[in-house]
């Protein structure tokens, strides 16, 4: 393992862990195939096509719905952060974080940061 200190996992087999992991294919089966395929059809698709790019801005919204729900049923840590798993920052919560940064950017038509805070 990278991480034998566990800064940014958990130790193998704990419940943190197994959560971790679920967080982590949310990613890779939500949240980047989805936000990617808004940037193809927004950006690169010709000819435009209105019903894909709905489509995909509504799973940006759910998806981060989803995050934001989560989170705000997590308790605080020290610093008054929240997190995916347990009390601290982690890899689940890490691999969020690029496409969750750009969904502003890249749907500001369709997407409204304010609305998760």
């Amino acid at each position: 393992t990278y991480d034998k200190e566990h800064k940014v996992s958990f130790p193998a087999g704990s419940n943190e862990s197994h959560l971790a992991k679920q967080w982590l294919f949310f990613q890779t089966t939500g949240q980047g195939p989805y936000y990617g395929q808004f940037v193809w059809f927004t950006k690169y698709h010709e000819p435009k096509v209105p019903s894909a790019v709905e489509r995909y801005a509504k799973e940006i919204n759910r998806v981060t719905a989803v995050l934001e729900t989560h989170l705000s049923k997590q308790a605080d840590d020290a610093d008054g952060n929240r997190w995916l798993v347990g009390r601290r920052f982690s890899y689940a919560d890490l691999a969020f974080v690029p496409w969750q940064y750009y969904a502003g950017m890249l749907a500001k038509d369709y997407y409204k940061s304010d609305d998760y805070p």
